[in-house]
């Protein structure tokens, strides 16, 4: 009741909401050690909110895998080897 009355809203959670909290924070924790990237646990719900709603039907997931499926893989090569292939294929 003390952290109610001095404005903190956790102690209104649940013993499994904590524990969601808990891991969800452990997960960005995971997340800003791999990448770098410092996300906040209400920024991530935002965005995973309106990517769900344009969404509809479809995961996060299965719209990241089709994105990716789309994206072509260019690699730099050398104007002599580019030329090289251009008279091949004339």
């Amino acid at each position: 009741m003390r952290d109610i009355a001095a404005g903190s809203q956790t102690a209104a959670l649940t013993a499994r909401q904590d524990n969601h909290v808990l891991a969800a924070l452990q997960r960005l924790d995971g997340l800003c050690r791999e990448t770098g990237r410092r996300v906040s646990l209400l920024a991530v719900t935002s965005e995973y909110a309106e990517a769900a709603r344009k969404l509809s039907r479809h995961t996060l997931g299965e719209a990241v895998d089709g994105y990716r499926s789309t994206l072509a893989s260019i690699q730099r090569m050398g104007l002599g080897r580019l030329m090289e292939q251009f008279i091949r294929k004339r």
